[in-house]
């Protein structure tokens, strides 16, 4: 770890005009050793080479063991620049660092292991490398680069070709390490963590791009895997990362704390978690990220794999595919989900969107979320397992399924606020209990397949909603148990027939569209029998796009609230005199 330097100021002088300045004390040196030479030897051709540099940075007596170069600091950090441009090809590991360095390449230079290790940091010294390159790097643990215990930090480098057995270009047995504007390609490992790997400590990775770094078979994590070490990413992208057969985490396996703001995950695969796989850990925070055409190619997880609890907001998922869970599967905790946009994702067979397999006595939300073109066999967005699921304040439209184009729940859900419109397969199918508030379902019914079927086992409480039926099929096959306030459900046709609906002609529905709100919605429009028609002991405090309800003496059935303007009548318009409001010369 870096040693701390002090600067003692023995004597405060006090300056004034003609009288000089008296300062006593100690400044710890920062000292500049600058290679001249891109041969790899100990020559005493008075020319400095990069082993020379190292060796005297290194020293701790005088600091010039080697007089091809000049002194290093026996006692302080000393940094190491380059005259010369190009790449060394190095016969050999350079000297382990055993103190405080810094390497600057200013992208003239280029370390060529040669298949060899390039560098390795002992422990209690620290690393700083900033404009070079390492390439063909190759060793047991950290191709490039083994940190044993302490610091490095990475600024505006590449890592190209370097392969080990873990850590294909870097590997940290216990350490912090931070990486910054810099590029890892084509590193590859055979375990774990094909550019990366920490077991101890904590990564922090922002600006950085990984693509094409390879994992393990059986083992995985295709760039980055963390042990005991939080991880942050801010920014920068993943692309095209990937493990050998059997393995999971395309990109990153975390067993530790994951948090990641604005970063993008694109085309990379695993058996599960294309993208991420999260193990073990307190949980995993995402905000503003983009994940698209990554693959789990045999269990679960188009993108994201997660065992632990999962924040996710305002990222977007795009034409990720699984076997279940299309571009989200998670299972085992807690899971919250907002602000979020699920396009064209596929599961071959549960969940085109999201599998969630919550565990009994833990919670659920998904929240003001769109999900539009997803498909599954089942599920077509959602495949709700277990535990208690919350799909609040969404937009389910044009997803399709064989059954529950929209929904699919054999656990314990709650549907309010949202909007399932034209999906194919249906809309919801319940083969748990479900409860559904302020929902409106427009044009989900197919040929064989209802908007809404509940089975023969389930139970649905059901209000405030309003089901209009599309060019096939019925609104409703109700099974099972179903109740609700009688009459606060509108259908406009005969099929859901029990006390809690009333049939009507037509619902008078606007088309999907942005009527304010994060997401889409059917506007009700004037005259509507859904205006003011809802029942008051279960009318929500909002409607789908945040706006207070009721507005009016009742409260609007469906997903959204109208406000009407009052007619008045011509007699009653009050009209101000405008011309007594003119000031006249």
């Amino acid at each position: 770890m870096p040693r701390e330097r002090s600067v003692v100021f023995l004597l405060l002088a006090i300056v004034t005009v003609g009288m000089p300045v008296l300062l006593t004390g100690q400044t710890t040196r920062a000292l500049t050793i600058t290679v001249d030479s891109l041969t790899d030897d100990f020559s005493d051709d008075g020319k400095c080479s990069l082993r020379e540099a190292i060796q005297n940075a290194n020293d701790t007596s005088d600091g010039q063991p080697r007089e091809d170069c000049s002194a290093g600091d026996p006692a302080g950090e000393d940094t190491i620049t380059f005259s010369v441009q190009g790449v060394i090809v190095l016969s050999g590991q350079l000297p382990p660092i055993v103190d405080d360095l810094v390497l600057v390449g200013g992208n003239d230079i280029t370390l060529d292991g040669d298949d060899g290790r390039i560098l390795s940091v002992e422990a209690g010294a620290s690393l700083t490398v900033e404009e070079l390159a390492f390439q063909h790097g190759q060793a047991a643990a950290g191709g490039a680069i083994h940190v044993a215990s302490g610091a490095m930090v990475v600024n505006s480098s590449q890592f190209m070709n370097n392969r080990a057995d873990h850590g294909g270009a870097i590997d940290v047995a216990d350490g912090d390490l931070s990486v910054s504007n810099s590029v890892f390609t084509g590193n590859e490992a055979l375990g774990p963590g094909g550019a990366i790997t920490i077991a101890e400590g904590s990564l922090r990775i922002s600006g950085s791009t990984f693509t094409e770094n390879v994992g393990g078979e059986g083992q995985g994590a295709g760039a980055i895997y963390a042990m005991n070490a939080p991880v942050t990413i801010n920014g920068g992208e993943f692309n095209g990362n990937s493990v050998g057969p059997g393995g999971a985490g395309g990109a990153i396996i975390v067993e530790a704390a994951l948090a990641i703001q604005g970063t993008g995950f694109h085309g990379n695969s695993a058996v599960s978690g294309g993208a991420i796989f999260v193990i073990e850990g307190p949980g995993v925070q995402i905000s503003g990220a983009s994940f698209s055409n990554n693959e789990a190619t045999f269990y679960a997880g188009g993108a994201i794999t997660a065992l632990v609890p999962l924040q996710v907001t305002g990222s977007t998922f795009h034409d990720n595919s699984a076997p279940q869970g299309g571009a989200i599967a998670h299972d085992l905790a807690t899971a919250s989900v907002s602000t979020s946009v699920f396009t064209g994702n596929t599961a071959t067979t549960l969940g085109g969107a999201a599998y969630l397999g919550t565990p009994e006595g833990a919670t659920t939300v998904f929240r003001r979320n769109t999900y539009s073109e997803n498909k599954a066999k089942n599920g077509g967005a959602v495949y709700a397992v277990q535990g208690s699921v919350h799909l609040l304040e969404s937009t389910f439209s044009v997803n399709s399924a064989i059954t529950g184009g929209a929904i699919y729940n054999t656990g314990t859900i709650e549907v309010l606020n949202s909007t399932i419109s034209g999906n194919e397969g249906g809309g919801l199918l319940n083969e748990g209990d479900a409860t559904v508030r302020h929902a409106t379902f427009a044009d989900n019914a197919s040929v064989g397949v209802a908007g809404i079927l509940n089975t023969p086992s389930a139970s649905l409480s059901i209000a405030n909603t309003a089901i209009a039926t599309g060019e096939f099929g019925v609104n409703c096959e109700l099974n099972g148990t179903v109740n609700g306030p009688p009459g606060s459900n509108l259908s406009d046709d005969g099929s859901c027939d029990v006390p809690a609906f009333v049939k009507v002609e037509a619902l008078l529905l606007g088309p999907l569209a942005n009527n304010g709100g994060p997401t889409f919605t059917h506007l009700p429009a004037t005259g509507s029998p859904v205006i003011d028609a809802g029942n008051l002991g279960t009318c929500l405090s909002d409607d789908q796009r945040g706006e207070p309800r009721p507005t009016n003496a009742g409260c609007d059935i469906g997903a959204v609230e109208v406000e009407e303007v009052p007619f008045v009548p011509a007699g009653d318009l009050f009209l101000p005199n405008l011309a007594a409001q003119v000031d006249h010369p």
